[in-house]
Protein backbone atom coordinates (compact mmCIF):
# COMPACT_ATOMS: atom_id res chain seq x y z
CA UNK A 1 0.00 0.00 0.00
CA UNK A 2 0.70 3.68 -0.15
CA UNK A 3 0.52 5.98 2.86
CA UNK A 4 -1.80 8.63 1.69
CA UNK A 5 -2.19 12.34 3.30
CA UNK A 6 -4.70 14.73 2.79
CA UNK A 7 -4.57 17.86 0.95
CA UNK A 8 -3.49 20.95 2.30
CA UNK A 9 -6.81 22.50 1.23
CA UNK A 10 -8.56 19.66 2.45
CA UNK A 11 -6.83 20.05 5.97
CA UNK A 12 -7.66 23.27 6.48
CA UNK A 13 -11.18 23.05 5.69
CA UNK A 14 -11.55 19.94 7.73
CA UNK A 15 -9.95 22.04 10.69
CA UNK A 16 -12.49 25.21 9.77
CA UNK A 17 -15.47 22.57 9.68
CA UNK A 18 -14.42 20.33 12.89
CA UNK A 19 -18.36 20.36 13.94
CA UNK A 20 -19.38 18.60 10.46
CA UNK A 21 -16.00 16.36 10.93
CA UNK A 22 -17.01 15.66 14.49
CA UNK A 23 -20.76 14.75 13.44
CA UNK A 24 -20.05 13.15 10.57
CA UNK A 25 -16.74 11.68 10.29
CA UNK A 26 -15.83 10.78 13.64
CA UNK A 27 -19.73 9.91 15.57
CA UNK A 28 -21.03 8.63 12.21
CA UNK A 29 -17.99 7.04 10.40
CA UNK A 30 -18.98 8.95 7.00
CA UNK A 31 -15.95 8.88 4.56
CA UNK A 32 -14.75 12.73 4.62
CA UNK A 33 -14.13 12.84 0.75
CA UNK A 34 -18.25 12.33 0.86
CA UNK A 35 -18.58 15.06 4.02
CA UNK A 36 -16.53 17.38 2.20
CA UNK A 37 -17.35 16.62 -1.11
CA UNK A 38 -14.29 16.59 -2.44
CA UNK A 39 -12.97 12.97 -3.95
CA UNK A 40 -9.53 13.46 -4.28
CA UNK A 41 -9.12 15.13 -0.88
CA UNK A 42 -7.20 11.92 0.51
CA UNK A 43 -4.31 11.08 -1.90
CA UNK A 44 -1.67 8.75 -1.75
CA UNK A 45 1.90 9.48 -1.37
CA UNK A 46 4.67 7.85 -3.29
CA UNK A 47 5.87 6.02 0.14
CA UNK A 48 5.26 2.27 -0.72
CA UNK A 49 4.84 -0.08 2.79
CA UNK A 50 3.66 -3.18 3.57
CA UNK A 51 -0.22 -3.18 4.33
CA UNK A 52 -0.93 -3.47 8.10
CA UNK A 53 -4.20 -2.97 10.75
CA UNK A 54 -4.10 -1.80 14.08
CA UNK A 55 -4.35 -4.19 17.01
CA UNK A 56 -7.74 -3.21 18.57
CA UNK A 57 -8.17 -6.91 20.71
CA UNK A 58 -8.30 -5.55 24.44
CA UNK A 59 -11.28 -4.44 26.41
CA UNK A 60 -8.95 -1.19 27.70
CA UNK A 61 -7.76 0.12 24.47
CA UNK A 62 -4.33 1.34 26.17
CA UNK A 63 -3.43 -2.06 26.72
CA UNK A 64 -3.24 -1.97 23.02
CA UNK A 65 -0.52 0.75 22.71
CA UNK A 66 2.78 -1.36 22.19
CA UNK A 67 1.64 -3.82 19.68
CA UNK A 68 0.02 -0.62 17.65
CA UNK A 69 3.78 1.56 18.24
CA UNK A 70 5.16 -2.08 16.96
CA UNK A 71 2.97 -2.12 14.00
CA UNK A 72 3.04 1.79 13.00
CA UNK A 73 6.73 1.96 13.50
CA UNK A 74 7.89 -1.25 11.97
CA UNK A 75 5.93 -0.30 8.42
CA UNK A 76 6.58 3.25 8.43
CA UNK A 77 10.62 3.17 9.54
CA UNK A 78 11.59 4.27 6.33
CA UNK A 79 9.80 7.86 7.01
CA UNK A 80 12.44 10.74 7.61
CA UNK A 81 11.86 13.17 10.38
CA UNK A 82 10.01 15.77 8.06
CA UNK A 83 7.87 13.78 6.61
CA UNK A 84 7.08 11.90 10.04
CA UNK A 85 5.93 15.67 11.66
CA UNK A 86 3.72 16.11 8.20
CA UNK A 87 0.24 16.69 9.92
CA UNK A 88 -1.64 15.74 6.20
CA UNK A 89 -0.10 12.13 6.35
CA UNK A 90 -1.50 11.64 10.33
CA UNK A 91 -4.45 13.42 9.81
CA UNK A 92 -5.54 11.15 6.97
CA UNK A 93 -4.55 7.92 9.11
CA UNK A 94 -6.87 9.53 11.78
CA UNK A 95 -9.81 10.25 9.84
CA UNK A 96 -9.79 8.01 6.99
CA UNK A 97 -7.97 3.99 6.99
CA UNK A 98 -7.31 4.77 10.88
CA UNK A 99 -10.38 6.12 11.82
CA UNK A 100 -12.26 3.10 13.10
CA UNK A 101 -8.49 2.60 15.66
CA UNK A 102 -9.12 6.41 16.73
CA UNK A 103 -12.72 5.48 17.42
CA UNK A 104 -11.58 2.91 19.55
CA UNK A 105 -8.76 4.29 21.62
CA UNK A 106 -9.54 7.64 21.50
CA UNK A 107 -13.07 8.55 21.17
CA UNK A 108 -13.74 11.86 22.63
CA UNK A 109 -17.52 12.73 24.17
CA UNK A 110 -17.98 15.67 23.34
CA UNK A 111 -16.57 17.91 20.21
CA UNK A 112 -14.23 20.05 21.97
CA UNK A 113 -12.61 16.47 23.80
CA UNK A 114 -9.83 15.12 22.20
CA UNK A 115 -9.68 17.13 19.02
CA UNK A 116 -5.53 17.03 19.45
CA UNK A 117 -5.94 13.65 18.96
CA UNK A 118 -7.10 13.88 15.42
CA UNK A 119 -5.55 16.74 14.44
CA UNK A 120 -1.73 18.67 15.20
CA UNK A 121 -2.94 21.52 17.99
CA UNK A 122 0.01 23.80 17.21
CA UNK A 123 2.51 23.51 14.55
CA UNK A 124 5.23 24.65 16.16
CA UNK A 125 6.74 22.35 18.48
CA UNK A 126 7.17 18.42 18.89
CA UNK A 127 4.42 18.44 21.29
CA UNK A 128 1.71 17.26 18.92
CA UNK A 129 3.60 14.48 17.38
CA UNK A 130 3.17 12.55 20.84
CA UNK A 131 -0.45 13.90 21.02
CA UNK A 132 -2.32 12.63 17.51
CA UNK A 133 -3.58 9.58 18.46
CA UNK A 134 -1.12 7.46 15.27
CA UNK A 135 1.93 10.14 14.71
CA UNK A 136 2.35 9.42 18.62
CA UNK A 137 2.72 5.72 17.95
CA UNK A 138 5.12 6.29 15.35
CA UNK A 139 7.28 8.47 17.24
CA UNK A 140 7.40 6.66 20.25
CA UNK A 141 8.81 3.78 18.24
CA UNK A 142 11.22 6.22 16.96
CA UNK A 143 12.56 7.87 20.20
CA UNK A 144 12.24 3.76 21.70
CA UNK A 145 13.52 1.63 19.17
CA UNK A 146 17.22 0.32 20.08
CA UNK A 147 18.51 -1.83 17.34
CA UNK A 148 21.59 -2.61 19.78
CA UNK A 149 19.68 -4.86 22.92
CA UNK A 150 18.40 -7.93 22.19
CA UNK A 151 14.87 -7.01 22.49
CA UNK A 152 15.12 -3.44 20.13
CA UNK A 153 11.57 -2.96 21.61
CA UNK A 154 12.82 -3.13 25.24
CA UNK A 155 12.76 0.55 26.05
CA UNK A 156 9.25 0.87 24.34
CA UNK A 157 7.73 -1.88 26.66
CA UNK A 158 9.27 0.49 29.65
CA UNK A 159 7.39 3.53 28.45
CA UNK A 160 4.18 1.46 27.75
CA UNK A 161 4.28 0.36 31.44
CA UNK A 162 2.59 3.57 32.26
CA UNK A 163 1.05 6.46 30.51
CA UNK A 164 2.78 8.63 32.89
CA UNK A 165 6.19 7.90 31.64
CA UNK A 166 5.51 8.58 28.27
CA UNK A 167 4.38 12.04 29.22
CA UNK A 168 7.44 12.80 31.39
CA UNK A 169 10.36 11.25 29.11
CA UNK A 170 8.65 11.66 25.65
CA UNK A 171 6.02 14.19 25.41
CA UNK A 172 8.63 16.92 26.95
CA UNK A 173 11.76 19.55 25.99
CA UNK A 174 14.75 16.88 25.04
CA UNK A 175 12.42 14.30 23.18
CA UNK A 176 13.77 16.36 19.80
CA UNK A 177 17.12 13.87 19.56
CA UNK A 178 16.64 9.95 20.32
CA UNK A 179 20.24 9.68 21.29
CA UNK A 180 19.17 11.96 24.33
CA UNK A 181 15.75 10.13 24.65
CA UNK A 182 17.17 6.65 24.38
CA UNK A 183 19.99 7.22 26.54
CA UNK A 184 17.85 8.59 29.53
CA UNK A 185 15.62 5.87 29.15
CA UNK A 186 18.57 3.46 29.12
CA UNK A 187 19.58 4.59 32.28
CA UNK A 188 16.51 3.97 33.92
CA UNK A 189 15.68 0.49 32.62
CA UNK A 190 19.34 -0.21 33.40
CA UNK A 191 19.01 1.13 36.75
CA UNK A 192 15.79 -0.90 37.49
CA UNK A 193 17.40 -4.48 35.96
CA UNK A 194 19.92 -3.44 38.90
CA UNK A 195 17.63 -3.48 41.51
CA UNK A 196 16.66 0.41 41.53
CA UNK A 197 13.31 0.93 42.13
CA UNK A 198 11.61 2.57 39.45
CA UNK A 199 8.16 4.58 40.10
CA UNK A 200 6.16 7.86 38.89
CA UNK A 201 8.27 9.79 41.31
CA UNK A 202 11.64 8.56 39.94
CA UNK A 203 10.78 9.20 36.23
CA UNK A 204 9.47 12.37 37.08
CA UNK A 205 12.58 13.24 38.84
CA UNK A 206 14.52 12.14 35.82
CA UNK A 207 12.55 14.19 33.41
CA UNK A 208 13.04 17.20 36.08
CA UNK A 209 17.08 16.47 36.31
CA UNK A 210 17.26 16.20 32.41
CA UNK A 211 15.49 18.94 31.99
CA UNK A 212 17.84 21.31 34.18
CA UNK A 213 21.16 19.58 32.34
CA UNK A 214 19.74 21.26 29.28
CA UNK A 215 19.40 24.80 31.15
CA UNK A 216 23.41 23.64 31.13
CA UNK A 217 24.93 22.32 28.75
CA UNK A 218 23.72 21.92 25.56
CA UNK A 219 22.54 18.61 25.50
CA UNK A 220 22.82 17.85 21.36
CA UNK A 221 26.56 18.07 22.12
CA UNK A 222 26.84 15.77 24.96
CA UNK A 223 27.08 11.92 24.15
CA UNK A 224 25.06 8.90 23.85
CA UNK A 225 27.27 8.04 27.18
CA UNK A 226 27.97 10.87 28.99
CA UNK A 227 23.67 11.40 29.46
CA UNK A 228 23.48 7.71 30.24
CA UNK A 229 26.34 7.94 32.95
CA UNK A 230 24.20 11.36 34.23
CA UNK A 231 21.15 9.95 34.58
CA UNK A 232 22.39 6.62 36.38
CA UNK A 233 24.37 8.65 38.96
CA UNK A 234 21.38 10.84 39.38
CA UNK A 235 19.11 7.51 40.30
CA UNK A 236 21.86 6.97 42.52
CA UNK A 237 23.49 4.03 41.26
Amino acid sequence: MKIKFITEEGLLTAKGNYSTIYKEVIKKSNNICNVLNDSSVIKESSIEIEDFSFDMSQEKAVNTDLENIRRVYNHMKGLSESQASDERIWVAFTLNQGLDYMKYRWMPESESDKIDRFFFKTANSKRPLFRNGIARLWWIGYHTYDSKRINPYELTEFICKDQDYINNLLDIGFASNPKITKAVISAVVDAEKQGAKINREVVRSVSQYVNLLGGIYILDCLSYDEIYEKVTNHIGL
